[in-house]
């Protein structure tokens, strides 16, 4: 390789003067030479300074940019596969090169000015291309905003997926460069941020319909800008791609009366390599099996591992979904007590800077600072001895647990070193709305128009009564029909959009003394043909009572 790049710079350099750039040898020779230089070990020749390097790539560069320039500005804005390629590949080199000579990184803004009269010319011409290419990017948004505005906010979140945008994606590869080469020039960085600030709707637009692409992860330094959708979008680009073929699946038979102490011996017993092939799952004595089953035990789970039986967390006060550590109230006493004692009382405890923990029977003494055995506490240190005693109990106790669950994170990640890019994407917020779901009240006619019929039309008396029916539930009761149905209970913030299938109502032949049915892994209620209104509104509030509607679906 440290011949071959050399001798094909030449080689392009020679085919230009005489076959001109637009030869299709010469494209063909350009294309591979940028390749090239980004291989390992693609070096222009260990003699030559990066300088040097820099001056015989730029004016490949500088035609590749021009390409690019030229279909920006063109009617459709379209850029071919292969002059990003190239951009990227070229682009890749020069920074290579520039943090060669210039380890530091950013430029004084003093050494690329035209008006500097510096021999190094290629610093101000490689800012200029920069700048060019950034300037006509935003006017690209521009008109990308304009398309947005002319549109109401109901279609927005449909023409995003729609082709025409998937041909404008290359945008963001282009950004992606510049973004690359801001870390050299600093006011590229700074106008950067001003031409996303300026263009956050079509920004948005295009992140969200953007598809697996993890060097898109720079675009968190600028998560301020991005809405949650495409904040979302980011963070699943970050996971492995799914897989069809699981391998062999961990296999569970879960008592329901026994739910939390079966499911955690089954899974403590499995190997990880097991749990990453996917879970199967049974309850005993029930014919159910499937996906929907899966969403049932794992919602069931969570609620039994959070309830207040169990003690282990208490649910924040303004919100029932979100719980933290169960503290021990005769710590919180004990803490008060000593920060209103006098000196002498203090001195009468005895205690010192260590706590004794009891586990499993056994008990350990654990020192809250170094030497802490020996440290009396006192009138003067208490209250140094109640942030240590705090900050043991509930951030060092358990730190070994997070870093667990951190590390479970970043084993399903497709790339583990960007572990930290994962968790600064998303706010607490974005978690509870990606992990819990939407906690708004249900849309019905968002669920309307995503049910189909079989068996039924849309416009038959009996689905209409259903539909009635279910606008004259309460939310939770909703929610209970919601989870009989699909083993879903909280909405995708996109709503029954973010579900992976339709609904489904299927026309049965029982008679109308039968409670509705559920396939639950395909999304299937089995709906007989209720005589009326009430007898229809009468069985559906059977199913939606909460020890009811986990326990009727079959597969």
């Amino acid at each position: 390789m440290l011949v071959t790049a050399p001798v094909l710079l030449e080689f392009c350099r020679l085919l230009a003067l005489t076959a001109g750039n637009k030869d299709s040898l010469y494209k063909s020779c350009r294309y591979t030479l940028a390749s090239v230089l980004c291989l390992p070990l693609s070096v222009l020749g260990a003699s030559k300074s990066p300088t040097k390097v820099i001056e015989q790539v730029l004016p490949f560069a500088r035609e590749i940019v021009e390409l690019v320039l030229n279909g920006l500005g063109s009617e459709t804005m379209l850029v071919p596969r292969t002059d990003l390629e190239e951009l990227s590949n070229f682009f890749k080199v020069l920074r290579q090169q520039v943090l060669l000579w210039m380890p530091d990184g950013s430029m004084p803004k003093n050494m690329y000015s035209r008006e500097c009269k510096r021999t190094d010319t290629w610093v101000w011409e490689l800012h200029e291309m920069s700048m060019n290419l950034l300037k006509r990017v935003d006017e690209c948004l521009k008109r990308l905003e304009m398309d947005l505005s002319s549109l109401s906010s109901d279609t927005r979140g449909v023409i995003e997926n729609q082709p025409i945008w998937v041909t404008r994606l290359h945008i963001l590869a282009i950004l992606t460069e510049l973004d690359f080469i801001s870390g050299i020039f600093e006011d590229v960085a700074h106008n950067l941020r001003f031409v996303l600030l300026a263009h956050k709707a079509p920004l948005n637009a295009l992140v969200r319909c953007s598809k697996r692409n993890e060097h898109l992860h720079w675009l968190m330094k600028h998560k301020d800008l991005l809405c949650f959708e495409a904040r979302r979008n980011l963070v699943l680009m970050l996971f492995s791609e799914g897989k069809d073929d699981y391998g062999e699946l961990h296999e569970m038979l879960i008592d329901r009366s026994r739910l939390l102490d079966e499911s955690f011996e089954y899974i403590t017993q499995a190997k990880p390599s097991e749990l990453h092939s996917g879970l199967f799952m049974e309850f005993k004595n029930e014919e159910a099996t499937g996906p929907g089953v899966l969403r049932e035990w794992f919602c069931m789970v969570s609620q039994a591992l959070f309830s207040p039986q169990q003690v282990l967390f208490l649910p924040c006060p303004n919100d029932q979904r979100r719980f933290y550590l169960n503290g021990n109230p005769f710590t919180y006493a004990s803490c008060k007590r000593i920060l209103e004692m006098g000196a002498a009382e203090i001195d009468d405890l005895t205690l010192t800077f260590s706590r004794d923990v009891h586990t499993l029977g056994s008990r350990k003494t654990i020192e809250l600072c170094k030497g802490g055995q020996d440290i009396s506490v006192n009138i003067s240190n208490r209250e140094h001895y109640i942030d240590l005693l705090i900050k043991n109990i509930f951030v060092d106790s358990i730190s070994e647990q997070l870093a667990n669950f951190a590390k479970g994170f970043g084993d399903i990640l497709a790339n583990p070193k960007l572990r930290e890019v994962f968790f600064g994407c998303l706010d607490l917020e974005d978690f509870d709305r990606m992990l819990g779901g939407s906690n708004n009240t249900i849309n019905l006619k968002d669920w309307r128009s995503h049910t189909q019929y079989n068996g039924y039309k849309e416009k038959d008396r009996h689905v209409n009564w259903f539909w009635k029916a279910v606008e004259s539930m309460t939310v939770e009761q909703q929610r209970q029909l919601l989870f009989f149905w699909t083993s879903v209970k909280y909405l995708p913030s996109e709503g029954f959009g973010g579900l992976s299938s339709k609904l489904y109502i299927y026309k049965t032949t029982e008679s109308a003394d039968h409670l509705p049915s559920s396939h639950t892994c395909f999304y299937r209620l089995c709906l007989p043909p209720y005589p009326s209104l009430k007898v229809m509104q009468s069985q559906l509030q059977k199913i939606t009572q909460e020890h009811v509607s986990c326990s009727f679906g079959t597969w």
